[in-house]
Formats: structure tokens, C-alpha cells, sequence
């Protein structure tokens, strides 16, 4: 059947209608999923390990090895500091028992320092007694090549009346001995001088009996030195003809020269006295006077006194 134009457009229109009113309903929203983040993890490259390349061989020169020489150990005399003896021409005399010192002054010549283990040692003398109960000495600092030092030895004079020369040397850590030798020398005995005439027509001589002090003295002490002489001569000393004068040795006298006190007459005795003041270092020390007419000598005489700490 063959519908008519308006009733196929009124059908067109109701469906249209239809078709508007579904399309009008609500539709629910859809429900949101919440997303978590993701780290997005980067991988670090691993580097590579590469292979560590071999030395390269070098020429390396070996230094020879060089040998140190041994230092060479010498000694020089400087000076006697205390009791020279003139080359023992004119030993001190010092009294039969009594204890002094002996000083020298060496220098290290040599290239070795010398160490305080180094020492002074005796090594031998004119006579058994000749070492005067010296023992070795130490030296008290260690001494470089160049310097100088004071070396002092502590003796005691043989009872014995002579002439004694005792020898010392040095002697290195290892025992072995080196330098010159020092020695020391002195005599106990009596002085007698038995000089020849040569402007008076008759010898005048003298005998030394004995000298003073003896025993030891106090730095900056006021002493005398007495000597005891005999005059074994035939004329008599006349006191304004005779006198007695310093010649060498420290100088510890309060005068040079004196006028003999009293007349000494042929065959007797008398006394030579001195003021003195002992030295202001503890030490030992010696003068050497003469006496004298007309420029004449007729006695040497010598003291020697101990100085020691107040």
C-alpha cells in the first residue's frame, strides 16, 4: 500500500521527536581511576673496565755506593798552664807528699770530635814513681776539630828527694792512643846552687832548708812565703848589699823586690819572706824568686801553693 506524502512526513516528525527525547536523558559521569606516579628508574651505565696498561721498562740508574772514610784523630800542644818547667830546664820544686795540679792546653788537630769518653792517660816516666798517683782524666766536654781545651791532672809528689817527669797522651773511645806526648815534671829536692864566681874573687853560695807553706790556701788569701836559707859562703850577706826579686812564675806577691832584712853572716841561717795573696781561681801555682848581690845570683828559690775554694 502506498502511503500518502503527509502521512509519511507526520511518521518522519513523530520519530524525530522520539529519537530528540532520548538523546535529552542524563548520562552518569564516569567514575576517575586516580593514577599513581611512576619513578621512572634511569639505569647508570657501568663504565667499562679497561685493562690497566703494562710499565713501559725505563733505564734506572743505580747510584754507586760511596764508602765513608774514618776521621782522623790528632793533638797539639798549646801551653803549660801551670808549672812549667822551661823544657825541664827548671822543674818546680814542690814539697816531698804534697798533692797539686797539673794543667796543659791542647787543641783537637785532627777531624774526629772529640767526646767526653775521650781521655787523658799516663804512659810512662824517668822513674817508677814518675806517675805521682795520676789517674786518667776524661775530658770535660766534647771537643770539636779546631777547639782547645784545659786538661788538668791531680798528682801527689814522691816522698823521695829528685827530679821527676812523668808522660801523658791522648787516647780515643777505642783505646788507641795518638798526638805528642805532655808530660809534667818537677823535683823534690832541696834547691843548691852552687854558682861560679865570676866578678867577686870568693863563690857565695847558699842552701835552701825549707820552704813555706805547705798546706793549702783559700782563694784571695793573704799568705807569706817564707824560705829558710843557709849561707855556706865564706862573707858574710850584708843586709844593704843583698837583695831577693821576683823573676817569673804567677803573680801573686804584694811586691817585686825587697831589701834583705837582716845580715846573714857566713855559716848561719836566715829567713826570705814575702807577702803574698792567693789567686782568686782555685788552682795550683808557682814563683821563682832570686837573691841576688851586685847582680849576682846566690839563691834561687821557688814556692808553690794549692789554691783551694773557700
Amino acid at each position: 500500500m502506498k502511503l500518502p506524502y503527509t502521512k509519511i512526513m507526520s511518521l518522519l516528525v513523530i520519530a524525530s521527536t522520539i529519537l530528540g527525547a532520548c538523546s535529552a536523558l542524563p548520562t552518569a559521569a564516569p567514575t576517575a581511576i586516580p593514577t599513581m606516579p611512576v619513578e621512572t628508574v634511569i639505569p647508570t651505565p657501568t663504565p667499562s673496565q679497561q685493562p690497566t696498561p703494562a710499565p713501559s721498562p725505563t733505564n734506572t740508574e743505580v747510584p754507586p755506593t760511596v764508602t765513608a772514610l774514618p776521621c782522623l784523630d790528632e793533638m797539639k800542644f798549646i801551653l803549660n798552664v801551670t808549672l812549667d818547667d822551661n823544657g825541664m830546664k827548671n822543674p818546680p820544686y814542690i814539697q816531698p807528699g804534697a798533692g797539686f795540679v797539673k794543667t796543659w792546653r791542647v787543641q783537637n788537630t785532627g777531624t774526629c770530635t772529640w767526646t767526653p769518653n775521650y781521655r787523658l792517660v799516663y804512659t810512662n816516666g824517668n822513674a817508677e814513681a814518675a806517675r805521682m798517683n795520676g789517674q786518667p782524666v776524661n775530658l770535660p766536654a766534647t771537643i770539636i776539630p779546631g777547639q782547645s781545651v784545659d786538661l788538668s791532672v791531680t798528682l801527689i809528689a814522691p816522698t823521695n828527694q829528685s827530679t821527676y817527669q812523668g808522660f801523658w797522651q791522648m787516647e780515643n773511645i777505642n783505646g788507641v792512643r795518638f798526638g805528642p806526648v805532655v808530660w809534667v815534671g818537677i823535683t823534690t829536692q832541696k834547691v843548691i846552687v852552687l854558682p861560679v864566681a865570676t866578678t867577686l874573687p870568693t863563690v857565695n853560695t847558699c842552701v835552701l832548708l825549707s820552704t813555706t807553706p805547705t798546706k793549702s790556701i783559700r782563694v784571695r788569701a793573704a799568705f807569706d812565703a817564707v824560705w829558710t836559707i843557709k849561707n855556706v859562703s865564706d862573707e858574710d850577706w850584708d843586709l844593704s848589699a843583698v837583695d831577693y826579686n821576683f823573676v817569673s812564675g804567677t803573680e801573686m806577691h804584694d811586691k817585686a823586690s825587697y831589701d834583705l832584712a837582716q845580715t846573714i853572716k857566713a855559716g848561719e841561717s836566715g829567713k826570705i819572706i814575702v807577702d803574698m795573696t792567693a789567686p782568686a781561681k782555685p788552682g795550683t801555682y808557682s814563683e821563682k824568686w832570686e837573691l841576688v848581690i851586685k847582680k849576682k845570683i846566690l839563691c834561687v828559690m821557688v814556692v808553690t801553693v794549692t789554691v783551694i775554694p773557700k
